[in-house]
């Protein structure tokens, strides 16, 4: 905790062997994965991966490099509830949150490899 990421651990910034590492989060250092399954998904979304070919598919969003965790695996979130901290650890030279959106057919996916990514924009979590 007192060396969070890699420049803390005199390892280079985009290190492959920090990509392959899971003691770094594959370079996310601590994320959050929540799962929202198609069924909760507003009709905008489920329409916006009809289109790119994910009928009935379920959305993963990544929050990544969080100084702190406040929830743990197969917790049930409230959309009000507070995941983690922006932070500063794995891969990631200065705090900030990464949000990765990613989208499955599979609910029970476990893979963050496996799912598709670049589905669409994270900002678009933000538009209703």
């Amino acid at each position: 905790s007192d060396r969070p990421n890699v420049t803390s651990n005199n390892v280079p910034l985009n290190s492959p062997a920090v990509f392959g590492d899971p003691a770094w989060g594959f370079g996310y250092g601590n994320a959050v994965i929540v799962r929202y399954l198609n069924e909760h998904l507003p009709a905008s979304t489920r329409t916006r991966l009809r289109g790119r070919g994910l009928e009935g598919a379920h959305v993963y969003v990544m929050y990544a490099h969080l100084s702190g965790v406040n929830v743990k695996v197969n917790d049930e979130v409230a959309a009000s509830a507070q995941l983690g901290s922006a932070g500063n650890t794995g891969n990631s030279t200065a705090t900030h949150l990464h949000l990765e959106v990613r989208a499955s057919k599979r609910a029970d996916e476990l893979s963050w490899f496996n799912m598709r990514a670049n589905v669409f924009d994270p900002s678009v979590l933000f538009v209703r």
